[in-house]
């Protein structure tokens, strides 16, 4: 509501099977919101799926329940989406609370020699050096926009066009490196995939997974 300026927006909330009191507050103080309510957990790909199929916009948001937008951050997205006839899918920067940037924001595919040098930590001890800087590339310190491979799933803004020809996200992934999977098949479609670092979100981080935060 704060962040959406002047785009028309419609709201999903895909709630995979909470205990607690989701479902009923949201109905309560956001009656404009669409809420799915499972009465299971689906997982992540299967919930996103669930709202996907039911939305109408041009582009659809992938959003984590435990993110909060920053002023400008919508609009920056869509206008980056309407200028540029070849981007896919858009991301923007996403911090922590204080501040600091999540790295794996704006990333690269996992490779065998990747996961190799990350299980010994090298991308901790060497993220200046290309070749030692892991998936999250930390030897790229994120201040300015360009084209990625990947994104994060925590916020991911794609042309709903693009997620009806995918067919959705895929489902054979309960959750975790869905958005890996996602950006992937984007990619192989044709698109470009591009993270704005003007774009500002600041995310939780592993709130929504540790239950803090309903999903």
């Amino acid at each position: 509501r704060a962040h959406a300026d002047a785009l028309k927006c419609e709201v999903f909330v895909v709630d995979n099977g909470s205990r607690d009191a989701t479902c009923r507050l949201v109905r309560e103080q956001f009656p404009e919101v669409h809420l799915i309510a499972n009465e299971d957990n689906r997982g992540f790909p299967a919930a996103n799926n669930q709202a996907f199929e039911r939305a109408t916009g041009r582009h659809t948001l992938i959003l984590n329940p435990d993110t909060i937008l920053r002023p400008g951050t919508l609009t920056q997205c869509v206008d980056y989406l309407e200028s540029h006839p070849e981007a896919g899918a858009v991301g923007c920067r996403l911090i922590y609370p204080d501040g600091e940037i999540q790295y794996d924001c704006a990333r690269r595919f996992p490779d065998l020699l990747t996961l190799f040098m990350e299980s010994f930590y090298l991308h901790m001890l060497f993220p200046r050096v290309p070749l030692l800087g892991g998936t999250a590339m930390r030897y790229w310190d994120h201040q300015d926009s360009r084209e990625v491979p990947c994104l994060m799933g925590a916020f991911i803004m794609v042309r709903t066009a693009i997620v009806r020809d995918l067919g959705g996200m895929n489902t054979d992934v309960f959750m975790f490196y869905e958005d890996v999977d996602f950006c992937c098949r984007i990619g192989k479609a044709g698109w470009k995939i591009y993270y704005l670092a003007s774009a500002v979100t600041v995310h939780l981080h592993g709130a929504s997974k540790h239950g803090t935060v309903s999903s």
